[in-house]
């Protein structure tokens, strides 16, 4: 179980609303059930974030799908009374999306995706010391193509391979 935070924004023809006293019922489409019952949403801050008002779902289960329907009270028209929503949880979870993404299509330059893969590049990929260069090269998949190539220095920071003691990448001054 993890918790989800469901936030909602009430107003009164356009205007912030706050001092309301919403609840909110959560449907679980996965077990048809309701698992949440006119439960009362939290006003955020109305001095902050007036308008805004928070409730957390401690028992959400990212492997299931939910409705909800969040009911800020009569002091609402009709219109602005009602606030609905869902979780389609294997499309809204971005956290899945983000960790689950194909690691191959991330090639920009400059770019998260292309950070990490230079990282497992860095940690798997062929790597080879140059003895008489005092330097370390990793390569790319292909065990050829240099993608980094770090000087070697020993403790006082003269080039070694028999005593490093620091790996360098060869941008550095």
């Amino acid at each position: 179980m993890a918790t989800k935070i469901i936030s909602v924004f009430f107003t009164v023809s356009g205007v912030p609303t706050t001092g309301l006293t919403p609840t909110v019922d959560i449907w679980n489409l996965t077990t048809s059930t309701l698992d949440v019952s006119a439960a009362a949403l939290t006003e955020v801050s109305a001095a902050f974030m007036p308008g805004w008002y928070t409730y957390s779902f401690t028992t959400y289960n990212f492997d299931e799908s939910y409705l909800f329907t969040v009911d800020g009270g009569p002091a609402l028209t009709p219109c602005e009374r009602y606030k609905i929503g869902g979780n389609e949880s294997f499309e809204e979870d971005i956290s899945y999306q983000v960790w689950e993404e194909d690691n191959t299509l991330h090639t920009t330059s400059n770019t998260t995706g292309a950070l990490l893969n230079l990282i497992a590049a860095i940690l798997s990929n062929r790597t080879r010391i140059d003895t008489a260069a005092a330097t370390l090269t990793v390569y790319d998949a292909d065990c050829v193509t240099p993608l980094i190539i770090f000087d070697l220095k020993d403790q006082i920071g003269n080039p070694s391979v028999i005593e490093v003691c620091e790996r360098r990448p060869t941008t550095c001054p």
